[in-house]
């Protein structure tokens, strides 16, 4: 029921704003009489902002409406975190086929029916991209407001993977992976597949995601990460100050030494001073080129 209400309410809001984008496109052309007078071109325009702001109130209000009703359907339940698409992948895709590919699918078909002027084979290319770029609203409208952009739900003990509206899968952490999902890096962030009746359902998060960096840290204390064989940050510090000490240890034992002297008469190079390369303090540590007197050998012939 619930699901229902809320591809109701979705269906709704699209086309809401299918109609804003249809009058906006209706106050760029203008009247479509074949000679308007200038009569019909201010009618249009009047026509059109009073459509525009019709429906642009209609879809605003359904927006708000859809956000007060995912919290009245949420009211008493156990909250749990959630990582999902982040805004800036939002907006890409609203761009592109909010902006781009439905007002294209509106003018080609407009031109497709209206425009008498077009020849056969003219018409049959605007029908065409009518259908195309139709198609893929279509199939966008279908993936993001029936079936849903995939997302994940978490707390400290469990994991639900929305592969849809309709598909969830829940997993203990200690789970993960295991014989029925498996997990590793993708894209600066982690692919999630669950194997279900023979398929398998991917659900991905990247760094761009809504809640990445809290689900990133309970990735790394249910000792997730440690298991797909991620480094964690913990690990990269721990790994850098034993290697840090180590070089200091060396420094301390062999402090100003040189290499050892190569066979043939030869001195120590007095460039780099027998070390083979000339080096800065920067951050403690001596970072610098080889030498290029001595080649890198600490040593020049007599």
């Amino acid at each position: 029921m619930k699901t229902a209400v809320k591809i109701f309410i979705d269906v709704l809001i699209f086309m809401f704003f299918a109609f804003f984008l249809l009058f906006l496109l209706y106050y760029q052309t203008g009247s479509l009489e074949m000679v308007p007078t200038e009569e019909d071109q201010e009618n249009a325009k009047m026509i059109s902002i009073l459509g525009m702001i019709f429906f642009g109130s209609l879809c605003s209000i359904g927006i708000i409406f859809r956000a007060t009703m995912q919290k009245w359907f949420h009211k008493g339940e156990k909250a749990m975190k959630k990582c999902t698409a982040g805004m800036f992948t939002k907006i890409v895709v609203f761009l592109v086929f909010g902006v781009f590919f439905l007002p294209m699918a509106g003018l080609f078909l407009y031109l497709s029916i209206f425009d008498s002027s077009l020849s056969s084979a003219e018409q049959l290319m605007f029908t065409a991209g009518a259908i195309l770029f139709g198609g893929l609203v279509a199939f966008a409208a279908y993936r993001v407001f029936y079936l849903g952009i995939g997302w994940v739900e978490y707390d400290a003990e469990t994991v639900i993977f929305h592969c849809s509206r309709r598909e969830q899968h829940r997993f203990r952490w200690e789970d993960v992976p295991g014989p029925k999902v498996q997990a590793g890096p993708w894209q600066g962030g982690y692919m999630f597949v669950v194997l279900t009746g023979g398929q398998q359902r991917k659900v991905g998060v990247s760094r761009f995601s809504t809640g990445f960096k809290d689900f990133e840290r309970t990735l790394e204390s249910a000792g997730v990460l440690k298991r797909i064989g991620v480094t964690t940050e913990e690990d990269f510090k721990r790994a850098a100050e034993q290697v840090f000490s180590q070089f200091e240890r060396y420094r301390e034992e062999k402090a100003g030494s040189v290499r050892p002297k190569p066979e043939g008469d030869c001195v120590p190079c007095p460039d780099c001073d027998g070390k083979g390369i000339i080096a800065k303090r920067v951050l403690r540590l001596d970072i610098g080129k080889i030498c290029k007197t001595c080649g890198g050998s600490g040593y020049v012939p007599r």
